[in-house]
């Protein structure tokens, strides 16, 4: 087996995943953009998985190892502050959901009790008063 690496994961996310519409037009609204939507959105895709949060360190990452990030060009913290700033959050849910979807079908949250769906969720009514019983059990005070 391979290990892993920056290459797979983005052919996992383009095609496994189903994210190639979305990494190729992720819904930034800039006119002409110099540097293109998916070289941005990769880096900052792939800085996240390395644990790397802010601008500045994304920037550092793509100057410093460009091509093993699978990055065609460098870029500074500036660029990826005015394509988040563009980005539009409806194609980026669009996305999620749609790889949300793939994974239902694919039944592959089928034993986890972490992702539940808007299918399987209790009424509204019920969730609200068993949010409220666990509110008034948890601030009343405990009789010793």
């Amino acid at each position: 087996m391979n290990s892993p690496s920056p290459r797979g994961l983005l052919r996992y996310a383009a095609q496994c995943l189903g994210l190639e519409k979305y990494l190729r037009q992720p819904g930034d609204g800039r006119p002409q953009p110099r540097i293109a939507a998916r070289t941005l959105l990769w880096s900052m895709l792939i800085a996240r998985l390395l644990r790397e949060i802010s601008f500045h360190a994304v920037e550092q990452l793509v100057h410093s190892c460009c091509r093993a990030l699978c990055v065609p060009q460098s870029f500074g913290d500036d660029a990826l502050g005015y394509f988040t700033e563009r980005l539009d959050p409806a194609v980026t849910r669009a996305a999620l959901i749609g790889v949300l979807h793939r994974a239902k079908r694919n039944k592959a949250f089928q034993d986890s009790r972490f992702v539940a769906w808007p299918s399987m969720a209790p009424p509204p009514d019920t969730a609200f008063t068993e949010v409220a019983s666990f509110a008034v059990r948890s601030t009343t005070p405990r009789k010793k």
